[in-house]
C-alpha cells in the first residue's frame, strides 16, 4: 500500500503536535509508518529544487528543518552501526565499509578528549565500542553490501 504525501504530511503534522519538533532520523518510524525516511526524502527533494512551493509553505508551518542536523546525522550513523553489533557482536568493520570504521574512531577520539556527551558514551557502551585508540583486534567481518 502506498502512502500519499498527504497522508504522510498528516503524520508530520501529528508527531509535531505531540513533540514539537520533527526530529526523526531516516531510519524511524512513526504510526506504523516510515516517516522518517519521508522526512529525509522532503529534504532531498527541496535541495534539488523539486519540491513545490506549496508543499515547502506546509512543512514550514511544522517548523521543518530543511538542513540536517548533526544530531539527526549521528543517530542515524548510531543505528547502522547499532545493526552491525547486532548481527556480529562486536564492532570491528571492514576497511571495505571505511566510512562506519571512521565514523567509530571519530567516536573515540572524541571520548578520548572529553567531547562526547555522556549520552552518546552510553549508547555506544551499550553496543560495545572498545575505547581503546586503535581498538579493531578482533576479527573484521564485512556487512553484505545490499545491506548498506
Amino acid at each position: 500500500m502506498t502512502i500519499s504525501w498527504n497522508d504522510y504530511y498528516n503524520l508530520a503534522k501529528q508527531y509535531y503536535m505531540q513533540h514539537q519538533v520533527l526530529d526523526l532520523c531516516k531510519f524511524d518510524v512513526f504510526e506504523n509508518a516510515n516517516l522518517g525516511d519521508w522526512l529525509d526524502k522532503q529534504r532531498t527533494a527541496y535541495e534539488a529544487g523539486e519540491l513545490s512551493s506549496d508543499r515547502v509553505e506546509l512543512l514550514d508551518v511544522l517548523k521543518f528543518d530543511w538542513k540536517k542536523s548533526e544530531d539527526l546525522e549521528w543517530k542515524e550513523i548510531y543505528m547502522i552501526a547499532e545493526q552491525f553489533y547486532l548481527d556480529h557482536g562486536h564492532l570491528s568493520v571492514s576497511p571495505k565499509l571505511g566510512w562506519l570504521s571512521n565514523w567509530l574512531a571519530e567516536q573515540r577520539d572524541a571520548y578520548q578528549r572529553g567531547l562526547l556527551s555522556s549520552d552518546r558514551v552510553k549508547k555506544l557502551t551499550s553496543i560495545g565500542i572498545k575505547w581503546g585508540k586503535n581498538d579493531n583486534s578482533e576479527s573484521v567481518l564485512e556487512w553484505p553490501s545490499a545491506v548498506i
